[in-house]
């Protein structure tokens, strides 16, 4: 069985595109601890523990999709998820949020309902 390969794009790509308002859903698979220290603002949090279980309920596959984890590990299985259940358009962060250069919120900026929803 052949290995689905799963798009890269860099941390530098993702801002540009958040810069420029292009309809990319930001999915991160980090877990909630890690998010609440420093996460993407508008990102989906979808914990990697969680991601099967609930994926297919909140990914539409028309997105652009691209997953986030905190070095690209994690990020990579998950995209590699996606593909195998017949999404398209997926990438992954190389090198996640160590490396990303643009703006980043943390739990203690949020309002409490939308630190509740997870930035849903």
């Amino acid at each position: 069985m052949t290995k689905l390969a799963v798009r890269e794009t860099t941390g530098d790509e993702v801002q540009a595109g958040q810069e420029a308002g292009e309809a990319v859903r930001l999915v991160d698979v980090r877990e909630r601890d890690e998010w609440e220290q420093s996460h993407i603002p508008g990102v989906l949090l979808l914990p990697l523990s969680e991601f099967a279980a609930r994926c297919q309920g909140e990914i539409d596959p028309n997105d652009a999709i691209v997953c986030i984890c905190e070095h690209g590990v994690r990020s990579r299985r998950a995209g590699e998820y996606l593909l195998s259940l017949g999404y398209k358009d997926v990438a992954t962060m190389t090198g996640g949020m160590s490396v990303y250069p643009g703006p980043t919120a943390s739990a203690a900026e949020l309002t409490p309902s939308t630190a509740e929803s997870g930035a849903r």
